[in-house]
């Protein structure tokens, strides 16, 4: 009884929605975690006002208000046009595929010129990368912008402790 494998879960669409929920409000509560640990600022010290860049239930807001000890949470997608979506690709694989065409590559990627493709493949400069041989990431697009980005999720937080914050 003991060797025996685990039951096979079957989630209902509910189910797996809560649970891609929960991990986007993880990532935005690790990535306002991490931007407070490199600005040394404590979790104890409250802040006034965290913006992302993704929509979240009120729920949601409310536990990532706790957790990161904000006093608001606002939700404006327009920060989403502070980073720039860019493309990595293994530069092995494109190599010994593409030869001469490496670069040109390389030069699309780098500027955010690709599309995705519905079986996870990308195109870029007119090749596809199949799944696994490119990274998706993501830059700033004005390097001054003082906003934190992971996962695809823009959070912009004012970290300015004013004397009341400081009270607390």
């Amino acid at each position: 009884m003991h060797l025996n494998d685990w039951p096979e879960a079957h989630l209902q669409e509910s189910d797996k929605l809560l649970i891609e929920k929960t991990k986007q409000a993880q990532d935005i509560i690790s990535i306002v975690l991490a931007a407070r640990s490199r600005k040394n600022i404590r979790v104890r010290q409250p802040l006034s006002t965290i913006t992302i860049g993704v929509e979240v239930d009120s729920y949601f807001t409310e536990i990532i208000a706790d957790e990161c000890n904000v006093k608001n949470v606002l939700i404006d997608t327009s920060i989403n046009a502070l980073v720039t979506k860019i493309v990595k690709p293994d530069g092995k694989y494109v190599g010994e595929t593409f030869g001469a065409k490496t670069k040109e590559i390389f030069a699309a990627a780098k500027s955010g010129d690709f599309t995705p493709n519905a079986d996870g493949s990308i195109t870029v400069a007119g090749e596809i990368l199949p799944e696994g041989t490119y990274e998706i990431s993501y830059i700033k697009t004005d390097a001054k912008q003082d906003i934190d980005v992971d996962n695809g999720i823009v959070v912009k937080a004012d970290r300015t402790i004013t004397p009341e914050l400081e009270l607390e």
